[in-house]
């Protein structure tokens, strides 16, 4: 549902961590429509009964999958300020490290955060400055009290992993540009890009906070319960649609 209030460039952190949610949202969206398709289309190349019924609906769906993937890749990549993209995401934090410093980090840890009531006081300071050191040394680098905005270098680590895709999505998707893109898409691509996006939107939650983020796909339900009946019944509306 398209949300009916305009989202503001973030000037603080709290906004930031808006933009955050609003990211996570389109990447665990990919990481969803990569599952699903990857689970289906492996059911297809693992069914000999399949391989052999050649049909222009796996052309179909693989380009649906692809073409889809593409135009979401290059709205992360999207560097036009009226847009919310992981790529401006990122320039911000750049331009700003120290929401992102150790101090900062810290804060996210209340001083009853090692709540045993046996510990001693200082022991529990103690190991509350250990759990945020640990934390902080693994996701930015040890001894580091806050990066610099060049040593952020996602954007062009992203940038570079897309740009096949991106060009593809705006030479054939967005428009059909004269000039045709370099090539078409490829799975790897396509995946290595949601991998690098998933590792980013990981990253800062748990720098904005301290949320170990898991980004796996869930489904409480059978999902693949449409592949358990027959697609073709003897029906009418089938024999309308083959001109019996």
């Amino acid at each position: 549902m398209v949300e009916a209030r305009e989202i503001l460039d973030p000037t603080n952190r709290e906004e930031l961590i808006e933009w955050l949610r609003l990211l996570h949202d389109q990447v665990y969206d990919l990481r969803t429509k990569q599952f699903i398709f990857k689970v289906v289309w492996g059911l297809i190349e693992d069914n000999p009964e399949l391989q052999e019924r050649q049909s222009h609906f796996y052309l179909w769906m693989y380009n649906l999958y692809v073409e889809g993937m593409a135009m979401a890749i290059r709205q992360l990549c999207d560097e036009d300020d009226r847009t919310v993209s992981l790529a401006r995401f990122l320039a911000f934090v750049k331009r700003d490290p120290s929401v992102i410093s150790r101090e900062a980090y810290g804060n996210l840890f209340p001083a009853d955060t090692i709540g045993h009531p046996a510990m001693p006081g200082e022991v529990k300071a103690w190991l509350r400055e250990h759990l945020i050191n640990r934390g902080y040394d693994h996701t930015v680098g040890e001894g580091i009290e806050q990066p610099r905005g060049r040593d952020l270098k996602e954007i062009g680590e992203l940038k570079r992993l897309a740009d096949e895709i991106v060009e593809y999505a705006t030479k054939r998707l967005a428009h059909f540009d004269k000039i045709p893109p370099t090539q078409f898409p490829s799975l790897g691509a396509i995946d290595a890009v949601i991998e690098r996006a998933t590792d980013v939107v990981k990253k800062y939650s748990l720098l904005l906070k301290a949320v170990d983020t898991d980004m796996d796909v869930h489904f409480q339900y059978d999902w693949l319960a449409p592949f358990r009946v027959t697609w073709l019944p003897d029906s009418v509306w089938l024999k309308r649609l083959q001109g019996s």
